[in-house]
This record gives structure tokens, sequence and C-alpha cells, in this order.
């Protein structure tokens, strides 16, 4: 009898799991899991370089259990900045604080429309930011922090506790059909333009563009021109059969 109570015991303490290249820490008592973070640490050049996209897992299994997968830990990601595009699954419900702190080369995010709550600086200094893909459909029910998306914090007031000014991106931040107005005046309002429905990206010639159907314009984004030695850009690019 003993010796099957600490089995059961055994059991059900916590475990670290690894899927691919990220961590996760899976809990017994809530069957849920955590994205603790990659493999190796930000400070490992080698892995850094190579770590270039982030995708996370739905469920993990330990033990012979499956766990959902809830919570993205803080600073789960911090500094890793060779990574280009994050995709958040349906099913995250928490990005705690510092997740995705200064990721440089960071240009896409995708957030899912199970996302509870953004903490502080969960997404600031990302430079390279093009687009943020948001399915939620009632952002009032998202706690965010308001310097979740900040690209840059100025002027800390001891006083306040807080930064006086926050620089917004230069991002556009993407929505379900129908929402605009609700993100709109709320700590999700730190982009260039709230759009309603998906970016649409092209590679045209040796450039890259991000398109805007509803004003038939498009920009120049960050893409991989190592190569290039000279730029050229046009005046009107067609697109899709659209100029």
């Amino acid at each position: 009898l003993l010796l099957m109570l600490c089995t059961v015991i055994k059991a059900q303490e916590p475990t670290v799991e690894t899927v691919g290249n990220l961590k996760y820490y899976c809990d017994p008592a809530t069957m849920e899991a955590t994205v603790v973070g990659p493999i190796e640490s930000w400070d490992n050049d080698e892995f850094n370089q190579s770590f270039t996209k982030i995708d996370i897992q739905t469920t993990v299994t330990s033990g012979g259990n499956v766990y959902k997968v809830t919570t993205i830990d803080e600073e789960a990601f911090y500094s890793f900045d060779s990574v280009k595009e994050v995709n958040i699954p349906e099913g995250i419900a928490t990005i705690e604080k510092i997740a995705f702190l200064s990721m440089y080369r960071l240009e896409k995010v995708v957030l899912p429309s199970t996302l509870k709550k953004i903490g502080y600086e969960a997404f600031s200094y990302e430079r390279a930011l093009t687009s943020v893909i948001s399915h939620v459909t009632d952002p009032s029910a998202v706690e965010v922090d308001k310097t979740a998306f900040a690209l840059q914090l100025d002027d800390w007031d001891d006083e306040l506790g807080e930064y006086k000014s926050l620089k917004p991106y230069q991002a556009e931040l993407y929505v379900p059909e129908g929402t605009k107005d609700s993100y709109a005046g709320t700590y999700w309002d730190y982009f260039s333009k709230i759009i309603e429905g998906e970016p649409v990206m092209k590679v045209v010639g040796s450039l890259k563009y991000q398109c805007f159907k509803d004003s038939k314009s498009a920009k120049v984004v960050a893409g991989d021109y190592a190569a290039l030695t000279s730029v050229e850009i046009p005046v009107t690019v067609t697109i899709d059969g659209t100029d």
C-alpha cells in the first residue's frame, strides 16, 4: 500500500517536457502546460541564430497524460533576436510579462481568439514588426498591459511609478471583420493602422511588399535583401492584378 501511495504521489509531480526546440512545464494539478522557452538560452549564439520561427504546441503529453498548453511564461523568448515569426495557437490564454521582449527581427505575430491576458512589455522593442494578427473578437475581455505593444518606453516617472510616454509601432494591427471600432482607443491601439481582415504579403522582383486593399497602396517591408547591391523602389507595383 505504501509503495502504491508513493507511486501516485510521484506521478502527480510537475514535469518539464521537450517538444521540438521548446520546453513545456506540465502541471498535473491543472492538467495545463506552460511554454517555458527554447531548449537553449538566448546567449547561445549558434542556437539563437538558427532559431528563426516559433511554433507552439496546443497540447503536450507527459507520463501518458495530455496537457493543454495555456500559458507563455515570463521572459520565455526574451532576446531571441533571430526570430521572424511567432504563431501563438488557439488555447493560449495568458502571455506573461516580457515574454517576447527585444526580439529585434520579429516581423509577424499571430494571436489566438482564446487570449485573456497580455502582460507588461510582452511585445516591446520589436523594431522590425510589420503586422500583428489578432483573432480576438472582444478586445475588452482581454487584460492588456499598456506597455504590452509599446515600441519604446520613455521618461520613467518615479512618483507615478510608470513611463510618461509610449512610442507606437509602425506596424498594422489586423482584427476580425466588424471589430475595428472595439479595438480603437484601447491599449491595443499602439499601431499605425487597425485593419479588418488578414494582411497580404507579396514578393515582386527583389522586394517584399505589404498591400492594403482598402487604399490600394503598398509598402516595402523587411525581407531577405542580403544579396542586393542596389535598391530601386518603384512608384507603383502590380499585385494580384491591382496597381
